[in-house]
């Protein structure tokens, strides 16, 4: 992999970060204005020394963290990579043997503090928003997808932070902050997938109020820990009855399970996938009977999104990089190759492609952290969950962060598969060997349209919702307005309105369709509007990027958007074909 610092050498992502995130916005919120600051100049208590007191602090603190995990990401984990993957891992008498470098690798992760990214100060953590967990997430995964996620896992001490009692947080979070505990989603099931309203592990309750768990679960990544530090995990069970709201969601450890088998996967070498076995597991209910489906797993959804969403831009990057640098070395009949049209027009779409998807999960990873702040704050101000759900603007974010979150990881995943491949084409016969990296991230890359959720499952739940918020005076068709109306350059403001206006006609013309033909056809709707909404974060950016950016920068993001003009409108004019 490309030796570097992987957010100084990234000028979209540093743009992004730097002036596209409504920080105004969302730092104020975040800080609670300020509070822990407030709480070191009373107390002096060192959890808090670090605190900001203001905006510019704020931010600065939060770049110059990013910084750093550039650097350990670029410089520290890519030169690696490829030999951790040949290595890979080994279970031996039940215990899940992983490269050594991989374990010199987390330690140093866990020694600079970012295990506990996510969570507050007290706590141990760095109090840090969703936009910079995403800007962590995408660099790890450009240096290795696979390392990326045994940190990701550990940013489950947010479920516990935001789903259990205070005495579970105080008992657990700290020490996953501090890397002596991991994390893990013990879901699936070996017959059931996606399906978990009918999985069968059974949980018994016992005298004392815990429960014993029996059963096996199946692709249960890291549920065997990260080498010597043990997993706490969060366990979907069966307490009663049939269906989903016979679930609880349950928390037991990895030392209590057994690791029967690690799966030979097509790529990610170096993350475990594992089937556990429950013989009568200690384990705690989180809440109660009944609410393990429909209140915890499906309360999990908007971030497990995210994080594919965000890998798989890492993953793009990863794949473009590659091929950038092989097609300025690559000399064919004596000229080098990324002179060829062909090629280039290659690695423009590319690039379009990765710009319009980081933009897409950056606003939504934004636009879905104040929507929680904003419902914390509401509910630690005493206010109803019913009355929180007849506000109208919370009623609308809460629609908005549902369907966003799946077109961000559907239209990302996608193109993760799609940039891989082209890059893999630039290289030629050469991209088919072990020869170059492009062959680990074309084999990482495949499974990002499949977990959290397949493509086909994201089209069909964006469909239902594109049906009511695409009709006239819509939820969807008022937000996208509010997004295209501010534009200062006409030319592209009338050309959004138009596909807008087409968008439309095409959501008419997929309501006109009835059964198997209707549902077969959500795709072209849902691609249709995720191409607009990329169509449009892009125009977005083009401007704040003439006030902020050097002219360089400018043309770049102005031919970015005039490639995917070119890419929207063909997803346009194919969904016409389809639905007439």
């Amino acid at each position: 992999m490309i030796e570097s610092n992987y957010y100084e050498d990234n000028e979209d992502l540093r743009f992004v970060m730097e002036h596209f995130v409504n920080w105004e916005a969302l730092i104020p919120l975040k800080e609670k204005n300020y509070e822990d600051s407030k709480k070191y100049i009373e107390t002096k208590d060192e959890r808090y020394s670090l605190a900001p007191s203001d905006l510019k602090e704020t931010l600065d603190n939060y770049l110059d963290i990013l910084n750093r995990i550039g650097h350990i990401a670029g410089k520290n984990v890519a030169p690696v990579a490829r030999k951790m993957e040949k290595e890979g891992l080994k279970l031996e008498n039940g215990k899940v043997i992983f490269p050594e470098d991989f374990l010199r690798l987390f330690n140093i992760v866990k020694e600079a503090g970012i295990l506990g990214f996510p969570m507050p100060r007290e706590y141990g953590g760095l109090n840090m928003p969703l936009p910079c967990i995403m800007g962590l997430k995408e660099m790890f995964t450009r240096a290795d997808n696979s390392f990326e996620i045994a940190i990701a896992v550990s940013f489950l001490s947010n479920v516990l932070y935001h789903f259990t009692s205070q005495e579970l947080i105080e008992k657990y979070v700290p020490e996953m902050v501090q890397g002596t505990l991991s994390g893990a989603m013990g879901l699936t099931e070996p017959d059931f997938g996606s399906d978990l309203a009918h999985i069968i592990t059974k949980a018994e309750k016992q005298s004392d109020g815990t429960y014993l768990i029996t059963g096996t679960k199946r692709f249960i990544t890291h549920g065997c820990g990260v080498g010597d530090t043990p997993a706490l995990l969060f366990t979907l069970a069966r307490t009663s009855g049939s269906g989903g709201k016979g679930l609880g969601f349950f928390l037991s450890k990895s030392t209590d399970v057994q690791v029967s088998r690690i799966e030979e996967k097509l790529g990610l070498h170096c993350s475990p996938t594992c089937e556990l076995v429950y013989e009568k597991t200690p384990a705690i209910l989180i809440g109660k009977e009944g609410e393990g489906l429909i209140k915890y797993v499906m309360g999990m959804l908007n971030h497990g999104r995210m994080g594919v969403a965000i890998e798989s831009i890492g993953l793009a990057q990863a794949a473009y990089e590659e091929a950038k640098k092989y097609a300025s070395e690559r000399v064919q009949f004596g000229v080098l190759i990324n002179t060829f049209p062909a090629i280039k027009r290659l690695l423009d779409e590319m690039d379009s492609k990765i710009q319009a998807s980081r933009a897409i999960v950056y606003f939504i990873s934004e636009m879905l952290e104040i929507y929680e702040l904003q419902l914390a704050k509401m509910q630690k101000e005493g206010i109803s969950e019913k009355e929180i759900r007849k506000n109208p603007n919370m009623a609308v974010s809460d629609k908005l962060t549902k369907l966003l979150t799946s077109v961000a990881k559907l239209i990302s995943s996608e193109y993760a598969n799609e940039v891989a491949y082209d890059a893999l084409q630039i290289f030629g016969g050469a991209g088919f060997t072990e020869e170059y990296d492009i062959a680990k991230i074309y084999r990482d890359a495949r499974i990002s349209t499949i977990y959290e959720g397949t493509s086909q499952i994201h089209i069909i739940t964006s469909a239902t919702v594109l049906k009511d918020g695409l009709k006239a005076e819509g939820f969807l068709e008022k937000f996208l307005m509010e997004k295209i109306h501010p534009l200062n350059d006409l030319n592209r403001q009338s050309s959004l309105r138009q596909l807008l206006t087409d968008l439309l006609e095409l959501m008419s013309l997929y309501q006109t369709k009835e059964g198997e033909i209707k549902e077969s056809r959500s795709k072209e709707v849902v691609f249709a509007f995720s191409h607009l909404l990329g169509l449009v974060l892009l125009a977005q950016q083009i401007e704040i990027a003439e006030k902020k950016m050097p002219e360089d920068f400018v043309k770049r993001k102005i031919t970015a958007f005039e490639n995917y003009v070119y890419l929207t409108r063909s997803v346009f004019a194919s969904a016409k074909v389809y639905l007439n």
